[in-house]
């Protein structure tokens, strides 16, 4: 049994019935191999074969019978998400998107958009923190304002010249951060915004029949880069108070951050990486939003004779005007 992102419940392909997350905690499970904390190997839950897990994966097919695990002793602890977030966009949706993506591979790489390529689109589970934090920011500037008038024959320029001081107290709720080492953090911040009001209660079973790995950063690690992001934020909430000048110069700033309180959270995105010509090209899709993101790789030869084409078309269409007129 597995998530069925359409009608939100768990639900077995092969007999049709579906169960509330609430009510299946337990079914997709796979229990170590070894005495070991975290083992290497794993015993599936259903048909008995032994799994070679990844040393960060928390989920895994058997190789055997296709049955979804997770692999339940490495989400104990604080490696266990507080929230998730669960995909509303279903593998049909993310094949259309990647379809009109790279326009039915139109201009790209011969195979690109066939369906053997398009079966390794995977939908994965990211691991993020999501912050909340107060924050008492405070600038210093300069600034003026210019007026040009003429009396007579002559043009004149007056400057004022200001200084301005602004002290703001802000709140920030729910600000992501990704907690793996593999997804790149551009790509990720790209995918954004998500709708957190739809984060539900951490259970077992939303991760049934999708790829997810432990986190590989704790909260306190990421707290640089938060406050980073944050400071870029708050600058511009200043600068929004020193409207009506004709220049500012922000001179110096501070952001002190108070109260910080962290949650670890799984977000849902589609993915499929694609290397052509020695460089790698993504396509992600958020989840939750359908939001895509990536660039896709172009085959100069396809976009060559796309050109013939079009200007063998527009010759033909040329010459029959010319017959007619």
């Amino acid at each position: 049994m597995q998530y069925d992102i359409k009608l939100g419940k768990i639900l077995c392909d092969h007999c049709g019935t579906s169960i509330d997350v609430q009510e299946a905690d337990q079914l997709s499970s796979a229990s170590g191999d070894t005495g070991e904390e975290h083992p290497a190997s794993y015993t599936c839950s259903s048909c008995g074969g032994v799994i070679e897990a990844d040393p960060k994966a928390v989920t895994s097919l058997c190789p055997y019978c296709g049955s979804p695990l997770v692999f339940t002793d490495r989400l104990e602890g604080d490696m266990r998400p507080t929230g998730v977030l669960p995909f509303t966009h279903s593998r049909d949706d993310a094949v259309s998107a990647f379809r009109k993506w790279c326009h039915n591979g139109r201009f790209s790489p011969p195979g690109f958009a066939s369906a053997h390529n398009i079966q390794n689109l995977k939908p994965l589970y990211i691991p993020y923190w999501l912050y909340d934090t107060d924050v008492r920011a405070q600038a210093h500037a300069s600034a003026t304002r210019v007026r040009v008038y003429v009396r007579g024959d002559m043009e004149y320029t007056e400057t004022d010249f200001y200084q301005l001081y602004r002290s703001m107290d802000i709140h920030y709720h729910d600000v992501p951060y990704d907690a793996s080492e593999k997804f790149d953090d551009t790509l990720s911040s790209k995918l954004l915004p998500y709708d957190f009001s739809q984060l539900q209660a951490f259970r077992l079973p939303y991760l049934a029949g999708f790829d997810a790995s432990q986190r590989d950063y704790t909260a306190q690690e990421l707290m640089p880069l938060i406050e980073e992001r944050l400071d870029a934020y708050s600058e511009k909430e200043l600068r929004g108070t020193m409207a009506g000048y004709d220049t500012v110069t922000i001179t110096d700033q501070h952001y002190d951050y108070e109260n910080p309180v962290s949650r670890y959270v799984y977000l849902p995105i589609w993915f499929i990486s694609y290397r052509y010509r020695e460089n790698d090209y993504i396509f992600a899709m958020n989840g939750q939003t359908g939001k895509v993101i990536g660039k896709p790789p172009i085959s100069k030869a396809k976009i060559a004779m796309w050109w013939m084409m079009l200007t063998g078309i527009i010759f033909a269409v040329l010459i029959l005007i010319g017959v007619f007129i």
